[in-house]
């Protein structure tokens, strides 16, 4: 078994813990993903990768994981949810993020 890795950005808003204020962030995602066999050509499985995620760039986190879970923990469990990935770290433009292994 093999695993490579993807890199790629999502940017996306959601609103305020505290409050109504919407604003957003650059999220820096990696993700770690076994393959059984030859991998896929890089380029090629990043695509797929961003075509899955499509919804999450450029949306709003409160509509698609709600408003609770709106977070880099949310994001990282919504990625490992429709990928599969054994492993994602979800970073911050400006703030906190997180690494999750599964």
């Amino acid at each position: 078994m093999i695993s490579t890795t993807i890199n790629l950005t999502i940017s996306a808003a959601h609103r305020g813990p505290f409050d109504d204020r919407l604003h957003g962030h650059t999220y820096r995602v990696k993700l770690w993903i076994k393959v059984l066999g030859s991998p896929k050509n890089g380029e090629l499985l990043k695509d797929e990768t961003k075509a899955k995620l499509a919804d999450l760039d450029h949306g709003l986190l409160d509509d698609v994981l709600g408003r609770e879970n709106a977070t880099a923990e949310g994001l990282a469990m919504e990625i490992h949810k429709r990928l599969g990935a054994w492993k994602v770290s979800v970073d911050r433009d400006d703030g906190p993020g997180c690494e999750i292994e599964f």
